[in-house]
């Protein structure tokens, strides 16, 4: 079967639900697998979001926001953050288990794989219900998972704002204000959620990430998985390669870098293992949009010095 021909297959089962269902919104389903992959982000998610998500504005074309996605063993990190970006939701479904024997032992197959058992089906068609109240995914009446952790404070707050932009922009300025004013930020937005082991050692990025947080009321070091606001003065966009990375700041109305960043820098090291005609085009576009923003980039548009294109992807 050609890539065209599962497309095509794909587009019609999703048009035919929606049709069926018009008053409902398709969930995108990796079944016994995991949705996303580790290195899928904003495109991944816009494509996605463009076969099954809301439309953002009646009067901007191609740009979707919502996705509703779920996979049996969950949602990659990287693309479960990015669904939470645009608002929409990620769920672990854990509809398949491995089965045991008698004495708790994981079964094998003839290929020294375990088995499989299903929880319950999520065959295309099944109408489900996320409760975000309860936090659970129902069919009918029947309560099939618990889903909190894809309904976190946080990530409701960004499904009701539409997106992260809104919520990300608000704080900032709330922030801001607060301080120009001379009084403490208040509780307007979800909790901030402080994670810490008394003892337990920092990694590098965990001790950078404590020297920068805003309001943490616990006053103890706080460790990955926390969320808070962070006072930002060094920006690395790493891997942002694509226009696409143009677009999003343009679609966010900036024009230039914020002045209480003291350095910036654009890498452009997915390059330095592919250089086809299409990366020719399109990098220095990128580097000079770039540039003209504000950041030091990895190749300079201009062709003065030279590139200082990692080349960690040749390895």
């Amino acid at each position: 079967i050609e890539c065209g021909q599962i497309i095509e297959f794909f587009n019609n089962e999703i048009e035919s639900l929606q049709k069926k269902y018009p008053e409902k919104q398709v969930m995108l389903i990796a079944e016994k697998g995991t949705m996303g992959v580790g290195s899928s982000r904003m495109s991944g998610v816009n494509n996605v979001a463009l076969w099954i998500g809301k439309q953002a504005s009646p009067y901007v074309p191609f740009i979707n926001i919502a996705p509703i996605v779920a996979g049996t063993n969950g949602i990659s990190p990287i693309f479960l953050t990015t669904v939470g970006v645009t608002g929409g939701i990620g769920i672990d479904l854990k509809n398949w288990v491995k089965k045991k024997d008698s004495k708790g032992n994981i079964l094998l197959d003839q290929n020294d794989e375990p088995v499989l058992e299903q929880r319950y089906s999520v065959d295309t068609g099944t109408a489900l219900t996320i409760d975000t109240k309860k936090k659970k995914l129902f069919c009918n009446d029947k309560e099939l998972v618990d889903i909190s952790d894809a309904l976190t404070p946080q990530k409701l707050e960004f499904i009701r704002a539409g997106g992260s932009y809104a919520i990300v922009f608000g704080k900032k300025l709330q922030t801001f204000a607060a301080k120009i004013l001379g009084i403490e930020v208040p509780p307007i937005f979800a909790a901030s959620k402080e994670i810490s082991h008394e003892g337990q050692g920092l990694t590098a990025v965990e001790k950078i990430f404590n020297k920068n947080a805003v309001g943490v009321t616990s006053g103890k070091s706080l460790l990955a998985g926390s969320d808070v606001r962070a006072q930002i003065n060094v920006i690395g966009s790493q891997d942002t390669t694509g226009l696409m990375t143009s677009q999003e700041l343009e679609m966010m109305a900036a024009t230039l870098i914020s002045p209480v960043v003291d350095i910036a820098y654009q890498s452009g090291c997915h390059t330095a293992s592919v250089w086809d005609q299409k990366a020719q085009d399109n990098i220095p576009r990128l580097m000079k949009f770039m540039h003209e923003f504000g950041l030091i980039t990895a190749r300079d548009p201009k062709g003065v010095y030279h590139s200082m294109t990692d080349v960690i992807h040749k390895v």
